[in-house]
């Protein structure tokens, strides 16, 4: 019984943590974005 309860949870663990994981990659790309936008900005400022 204890088996079969535990089981479900681990599930909805895995589901949850990928899911914060896929949040996680997602944010990452969005600040690597952001940081090439600014790092393109401030070459552009040093060039001129």
């Amino acid at each position: 019984m204890t088996g079969e309860i535990r089981r479900p949870s681990s599930v909805v663990e895995s589901n949850s943590t990928h899911l914060e994981r896929r949040q996680l990659g997602y944010r990452r790309e969005k600040c690597m974005t952001i940081s090439l936008k600014i790092g393109s900005i401030c070459m552009q400022v040093l060039k001129s």
